[in-house]
């Protein structure tokens, strides 16, 4: 990913992959490239992600030794000249992303199991009806036979955030104006990243 110097997260990667975790998983073997879109999270030691694709995909016959790159997409918002001072100036993207890289491997059947049950206590809400912990082993046993679990051994991170930074205070101000009155997709969360 080209991460000018000006832009490079300030923010700790860490929380920003928590945060956005369902994520763009490509794999990479001879000249295939396949994608899909999955949850995925970070190991405790965070030496890896670790996630689950359907075993009918395509994509769930390579996951042992191939590269891969998990992409985590964060709020974003489209930037218009109509907010600066100047029309000496082009409409650009405020976004922010991580891309992590590594090599991929299957996980063991009871690995896979402990990552379902993980990733499931993480989105679940702990305050309504539903707990994994009240579901019995041999239906969680049998849906398990359907997916095929995985880890990427990460090995490379890149992160930006590009957020109006090269532009002077007052310009930047005008654009958190703008996005704010606009009021569209992720401008509010974009304008108070730039106010930051």
């Amino acid at each position: 990913m080209y991460v000018p110097k000006q832009f490079t997260m300030k923010q700790s990667i860490r929380e920003f992959v928590q945060q956005h975790g369902f994520v763009n998983f490509i794999t990479s073997q001879s000249d295939d490239l396949m994608a899909t879109h999955t949850p995925l999270f970070l190991s405790e030691d965070e030496k890896f992600l670790i996630g689950h694709i359907a075993k009918a995909n395509p994509q769930s016959r390579m996951l042992n030794g191939v590269k891969a790159l998990a992409i985590f997409n964060g709020p974003h918002a489209f930037i218009t000249p109509d907010w600066y001072e100047t029309s000496e100036a082009v409409p650009t993207w405020n976004y922010e992303a991580v891309h992590i890289h590594g090599i991929v491997q299957p996980l063991s059947k009871e690995d896979l199991k402990k990552a379902v049950i993980s990733l499931t206590k993480k989105y679940t809400n702990p305050n309504g009806n539903y707990s994994i912990e009240n579901v019995s082993e041999s239906y969680i046993n049998a849906q398990l036979k359907g997916i095929v679990g995985f880890q990427i051994e990460i090995n490379k991170i890149e992160a930006i955030e590009k957020l109006n930074q090269h532009h002077p205070d007052q310009r930047n101000q005008n654009v958190a104006n703008g996005l704010r009155e606009r009021n569209q997709g992720d401008d509010q969360i974009i304008a108070r990243k730039m106010e930051k």
